[in-house]
């Protein structure tokens, strides 16, 4: 087998010191004559040499590499996290690493702390109901250890770290009032459960409009926790059996959505002339299903939380922020106001 080449190959090959070739491969080389910064590249080339970015970036006490935790690496929510962390990664010229927990909250913390052992410059973690009660241990140890971090899609810490979330409050309110203006009083909940900030924020905003707006809120039209198809179905039927059913059904999320519409479907309820739909997130498939929903932009999520850290990386005594995000209502059939309008139960 070849032996690895070194930079004192390159500068036997180059005919300089060894510090000339340190200085030409790390752009040190204002006082180096371009005849020999070339001879040298040359001689990178001709040999095959690498630089050793990690003995590079030991020597000057930072990596320029971030980590991301992430609780799976398919949803597709958690991918277009990853596309913006990589923008702006990218642009600031930036390495990352990623991992995931696979909703296990012993996992999340074991790769955090991976992370720290690998001299991450800082970390961006995004928990979910799982993991969300266990990341305040590795958070306390990453504060006192001094490493910027960084919670995405959860404000629960935000006293401690720096957050970014989007506006639920304003996206709840959205679709509130697009079911009020077209004609409903009886709006039903599918809650996301209140383990994690967004949960908390949807639901209180469900509860604190549906008061506001309707003289009263009926507590059976609030029901649900984090992510049970099963019970979604049932729910669903319980309601409908009612003596005064919902007219709308206002889901925390697109997979709660989705589930929604196949209920109402097999119950041979018509959306949207007989019950509205609403989701939250605006995956592929609910615009595949055309089903109204709130869109969260998860590519400029990421992209705000990595700029943010990287921000704290370079100035480490920022004030802590909080960011959220703005949201936009995709109005689609499942909830066109129109439809239910034309619909002869609607007009009776």
């Amino acid at each position: 087998m070849k032996k690895r080449v070194t930079y004192l190959d390159v500068a036997k090959e180059a005919g300089v010191s060894a510090t000339t070739v340190s200085l030409v491969l790390n752009e040190r080389y204002d006082n180096i004559p371009q005849t020999t910064r070339d001879r040298v590249l040359q001689a990178v080339k001709d040999t095959g040499y690498r630089l050793n970015r990690l003995s590079a970036n030991l020597r000057k006490g930072k990596t320029d590499t971030i980590g991301v935790v992430l609780p799976n690496l398919d949803f597709h929510f958690y991918a277009e996290f990853c596309q913006g962390i990589l923008l702006a990664c990218e642009e600031r010229d930036y390495r990352t690493m990623f991992a995931h927990s696979r909703h296990v909250a012993e996992q999340e913390a074991r790769q955090v702390r991976v992370f720290m052992e690998y001299q991450m410059d800082g970390f961006i973690c995004v928990p979910d109901f799982h993991t969300i009660d266990l990341v305040g241990d590795w958070l306390d140890e990453s504060l006192i250890g001094g490493i910027p971090s960084l919670i995405l899609d959860d404000s629960t810490y935000g006293d401690k770290v720096d957050t970014v979330v989007t506006d639920d409050h304003a996206g709840m309110e959205m679709a509130m009032r697009h079911l009020y203006e077209a004609g409903h009083r009886r709006v039903a909940f599918l809650s996301g459960g209140r383990k994690t900030s967004p949960g908390r924020d949807r639901e209180d905003t469900y509860v604190r409009l549906a008061t506001e707006m309707f003289g009263h809120f009926d507590e059976r039209l609030r029901q649900g926790t984090e992510f049970e198809s099963g019970e979604v179905a049932r729910h669903i039927g319980e309601w409908m059996d009612l003596d005064a059913p919902p007219t709308a059904i206002l889901a925390s999320s697109d997979g709660k959505a989705a589930t929604a519409l196949q209920t109402l479907q097999a119950l041979r309820v018509r959306v949207p002339e007989e019950v509205a739909l609403v989701g939250y997130c605006d995956s592929a498939v609910l615009q595949a299903l055309g089903i109204s929903t709130v869109a969260q932009h998860p590519v400029e999520l990421g992209y705000a939380a990595a700029d943010r850290l990287i921000e704290r990386i370079a100035q480490p005594d920022l004030p802590i922020s909080n960011l959220r995000l703005p949201v936009q209502l995709q109005i689609r059939g499942s909830s066109d106001a129109r439809s239910r309008a034309s619909s002869p139960s609607a007009s009776a």
